[in-house]
């Protein structure tokens, strides 16, 4: 594993408890985090120009074998999975910690930075992220139609595409 973090020590609950905080702090109206055997989710709210928003953030570790032994992959031992598991946790604080320097800085949106994680609701009534329900669309080249698409928390969402409300919006 030659990725940066690869020998973190920070303990799990420690990188997710910054995260939380660091939501909080950039307006954040909920947080929950899940944890399972191969992987985690985060999920947050918040509230902008009286819209409600929904993210959710799935990350998967990695637990591929690095190593042959008499010709026979052998699996990671636990000390190795709980080290990926440190490394992406830790990864992740830092992906979100420079999307939010971004966004104080005026690059982005909160709303563009997370655009492909906004959970929507789909025609049918159920709801999904937004890339979730695109990609496979955008990888068959099928024509995308994101008019049907609300956000799930908002069900007048609408797209704002005007230079004068988006100008607003952004005050």
């Amino acid at each position: 594993m030659n990725t940066a973090y690869a020998t973190t020590k920070v303990p799990i609950v420690q990188s997710i408890e910054e995260i939380r905080v660091m939501i909080m702090k950039h307006g954040g109206v909920g947080f929950r985090y899940t944890q399972v055997l191969d992987g985690i989710t985060i999920e947050w709210g918040w509230t902008k120009g009286g819209q409600n928003f929904l993210a959710k953030l799935p990350m998967r570790f990695d637990y591929k074998p690095t190593h042959k032994q008499f010709g026979q992959w052998v699996p990671l031992t636990e000390s190795q999975k709980e080290q990926e598991q440190r490394t992406k946790v830790r990864s992740l604080m830092y992906y979100l910690k420079a999307t939010y320097d971004a966004i104080d800085k005026g690059i982005v949106l909160q709303e563009q930075a997370f655009m492909g994680d906004l959970v929507m609701r789909l025609p049918n009534g159920s709801t999904s992220r937004v890339i979730d329900a695109l990609l496979p669309q955008i990888a068959s080249g099928q024509r995308v139609n994101v008019s049907q698409l609300m956000l799930a928390e908002a069900p007048e969402a609408e797209i704002v595409t005007d230079p004068e409300t988006l100008r607003r919006f952004r005050k």
